[in-house]
């Protein structure tokens, strides 16, 4: 099969992924009601999760070692079976489990994936592909919020994971027949350890604390998000969903939707890394989207009083967040190229253990200090993340050795 097909399934399976992960911030309080747990201990478990996907650079090399194919589909296999213990558990215990298991099939899913485009596609023309991969992000906002908001409301807190769980499933049975077989007995290039990759190439590490300062900061203001909306707009909410849906999803389906519109930014963001990044270069698209993710977090505790300010300003700030995350994973595809899920790997265990920090310190942060704090701190945190980013990273793409 060609290559946009495979492309095509992979990005769907890994919108599967991607719902799941993303729908946690702002339905946490409908599932909390669900299994009577505080929203604390929901947001705990989202933090537990990304701690989970720490481990992720240990399994990098996998698929290098087996073949890119087995490791996508295999580890499609257990998200599904990690998303359908969740209803069929009802309880803390597997919904802790479930949410572990989903994180540690992406943390082996993602390397593989990108370690795909970069052996398929050459580095100048990497960018495209990227950004169509990483619609697959967006799609969990754009797509896959509305979708959870709805089934939510119409079939219990319990639906969407079954639907996931299916999405999934379907994908990978697809990839078995479309991604290509290593034929048997054929050797695997050996992999790099992530020590030696580290040893190696030092930059990566300025690259790891880029990405782990940007995914905080982030995660510091949208841990919230959820529950800072229904405090603050929740009649302007349930309106706007007894409107769209006719009465049917209230709340929930307004929560959905203004989700579906910082979707859409992220949706834009990742077709402008497409469309833009291999023009103007990866290191400079970077820097100018981390810039304005700067700003916006300053502007948003002034904004904070009318919803419709508030969805612009989300909306500016997601859709160049998406830009100054994507853009880079092109140049960090090149750093190593005998060793790129390994690299990958690395990177994405930053995106965890930001995650993990944020989801963590994000309520409390919250609780004790409030909305503005939040913010100032989230652009102080990607101020050093482009600071560190402009001295330190160049353009990738042109010597492993470089």
């Amino acid at each position: 099969m060609r290559f946009w097909p495979i492309l095509l399934l992979l990005t769907l399976g890994r919108l599967a992924i991607n719902t799941n992960l993303r729908m946690m911030f702002p339905f946490a309080p409908a599932i909390a009601r669900g299994l009577e747990l505080p929203v604390q201990t929901i947001t705990d478990l989202i933090a537990f999760r990304y701690l989970v996907g720490l481990i992720g650079p240990l399994f990098g090399s996998l698929s290098e070692q087996y073949g890119r194919r087995v490791i996508a589909i295999g580890s499609l296999g257990l998200f599904a079976a990690s998303m359908w213990m969740i209803p069929l558990g009802m309880g803390y215990w597997p919904l802790a489990i479930g949410l572990g298991l989903a994180m540690f099939a992406k943390s082996i899913y993602d390397p593989t994936v990108y370690g795909y485009l970069g052996d398929a596609v050459p580095y100048e023309r990497r960018g495209r592909a990227v950004g169509f991969l990483e619609i697959s992000w967006a799609g969990g906002m754009f797509i896959g919020a509305p979708f959870v908001g709805l089934v939510m409301a119409w079939q219990g807190w319990q639906a969407p994971f079954w639907w996931l769980g299916g999405l999934a499933l379907v994908a990978a049975v697809w990839l078995w027949g479309a991604m290509p077989r290593v034929a048997r007995g054929t050797a695997v290039a050996p992999s790099l350890s992530v020590a030696q990759v580290l040893r190696e190439r030092p930059v990566i590490w300025v690259v790891l604390a880029y990405i782990l300062l940007f995914t905080t900061s982030m995660t510091l203001m949208f841990v919230n998000y959820g529950t800072w909306l229904e405090e603050t707009f929740a009649a302007e909410l349930g309106q706007l969903g007894q409107t769209l849906f006719q009465g049917r999803a209230g709340l929930l389906g307004g929560i959905g939707v203004v989700t579906a519109v910082i979707g859409l930014a992220e949706l834009l963001g990742e077709g402008s890394t497409a469309l833009f990044s291999d023009r103007w270069g990866k290191r400079p698209f970077v820097l100018v989207c981390a810039a304005v993710v700067t700003a916006m977090y300053a502007l948003l505790p002034s904004a904070s009083h009318s919803l419709p300010l508030v969805m612009l300003v989300l909306f500016v700030l997601f859709l160049f967040f998406e830009g100054a995350v994507v853009g880079g994973l092109s140049l960090y595809s090149e750093l190593v190229p005998r060793a790129r899920s390994v690299v990958l790997s690395i990177v994405f265990g930053g995106l965890n253990l930001g995650f993990a920090l944020g989801s963590w310190l994000g309520t409390r942060v919250w609780d004790a200090a409030g909305l503005a704090t939040t913010c100032y701190i989230s652009a102080v945190l990607t101020l050093v993340a482009f600071g560190l980013f402009y001295w330190y990273v160049d353009e990738g793409g042109t010597s492993e050795n470089a």
